[in-house]
């Protein structure tokens, strides 16, 4: 499910035009990164404090592709 969130947010990346989903498709990424290496040495992964938000806003990059793609959804419009 980590590697889906990584490569999902990769292509989104690539693929979104306005500055605020760059932001924060490229906050997701860092967000990934950093959380991935402090699960090193700690259980990350099950703290609900850290886990909700972190979830809450990868689903947000998630939808990117159909709020990209319908024209009534766009902030451009």
């Amino acid at each position: 499910m980590l590697y889906s969130t990584f490569k999902l947010a990769l292509k989104n990346l690539n693929e979104v035009k306005t500055s605020y989903f760059k932001g924060l498709t490229v906050g997701i990424l860092a967000g990934l990164i950093g959380l991935l290496f402090h699960s090193l040495g700690t259980n990350t992964f099950i703290i609900v404090r850290i886990m909700e938000p972190f979830w809450c806003l990868v689903g947000i990059v998630v939808a990117l592709s159909s709020i990209r793609e319908s024209p009534h959804l766009s902030p451009s419009a």
